[in-house]
């Protein structure tokens, strides 16, 4: 991953901040998306354990779970289901 072969030269600079991008689906999951649910709530998992490891360091992790965004994939959804979102 771009973050582990980055990690030496992370350790080396001064104020360094990770940002990893999700979904709120990897939060709580989402009908007919089990490997998309599963592969972004790994993400938040590594973002976490990456934190946790590089703190001492002054290396922040975080990651960002947007929500509902509107795409030609979500124009698809029916009303209902927008609005659940």
């Amino acid at each position: 991953m771009v973050t582990q072969a980055l990690s030496r030269n992370f350790l080396k600079a001064e104020n360094v901040s990770i940002v990893n991008m999700s979904s709120i689906v990897g939060l709580m999951g989402n009908h007919s998306q089990t490997a998309y649910a599963a592969s972004k709530a790994g993400l938040i998992g590594f973002s976490k354990s990456v934190a946790k490891e590089l703190a001492s360091r002054n290396v922040r992790c975080n990651v960002i779970c947007p929500g509902f965004i509107q795409t030609d994939m979500t124009d698809a959804l029916n009303e209902k289901a927008k609005e659940e979102y």
